[in-house]
């Protein structure tokens, strides 16, 4: 979905200023078209990978990946799939996001516009994983974005860094800002993806480390809600 011209114009001199230097995703929550069956789609785009690729190798994009999502799962939850690109430059991350995926296999639910604020190990071992957990977050009332980057890249990262160290948790995880849809009416403010190899590891909601960080985090966000993502394709 192309998030619309005029919106990212003005968004852009205004909220990114001096911004040249951060990572972007640009995720778009993609329907199967009627009628269509998932694998179509999956065929199609790996038919384009090569042009993600290029792009890729040209240093504009990250990586580009595309996901099936298994939970939550069924025709009335809006989407079925996820495509996602973590660009190197704002410019980059709003550009078209379709890439020649034909309408006829897919529609485009909703686009969004997220900035990478924080990264427990590499963003590129969480997003070569085979599954990724994205928990949608919703800041508590009287916490500014300012409160919330500076919490979670405190304990919590760490905490998730010395669980990937001893192989309790996945392989890693990556915190984006919502910045587009953005505002005190949007459903979540922040994202938190974890990348697993294991599916049985990905499934189990994580057990909180001791009830003092869990009434800590409690204090800071609340998790609105929790999806598991299968990788289908990406590049190298």
């Amino acid at each position: 979905m192309r998030i619309p011209t005029t919106l990212l114009a003005m968004v852009s001199s205004l909220a990114f200023a001096g911004d040249s230097a951060k990572q972007f995703a640009h995720v778009d929550f993609v329907r199967t078209a009627p009628g269509k069956n998932p694998a179509e789609l999956q065929k199609a785009v790996e038919e384009k990978m090569a042009v993600y690729q290029k792009a890729v190798s040209e240093g504009k994009f990250v990586t580009w990946s595309h996901y099936q999502r298994l939970f939550p799962h069924g025709s009335g939850q809006g989407w079925s799939q996820v495509r996602f690109r973590l660009a190197n430059s704002f410019a980059a991350a709003v550009e078209d996001a379709n890439c020649g995926i034909p309408a006829a296999l897919a529609t485009s639910v909703s686009g969004e516009l997220w900035e990478l604020v924080c990264c427990a190990i590499e963003p590129v071992a969480v997003l070569k994983a085979k599954y990724v957990v994205a928990l949608f977050r919703k800041m508590a009332d009287g916490i500014t974005p300012q409160a919330y980057e500076a919490y979670i890249n405190g304990a919590p990262r760490a905490r998730t860094e010395e669980s990937v160290r001893k192989g309790n948790a996945g392989v890693g995880s990556m915190v984006f800002h919502v910045r587009f849809p953005g505002g005190t009416k949007s459903e979540y403010d922040y994202v938190t993806l974890t990348g697993y190899n294991d599916l049985d590891k990905a499934s189990r909601p994580p057990l909180p480390p001791n009830p003092g960080a869990d009434a800590a985090d409690r204090a800071v966000r609340s998790t609105v809600r929790r999806e598991l993502w299968r990788l289908g394709s990406r590049t190298q």
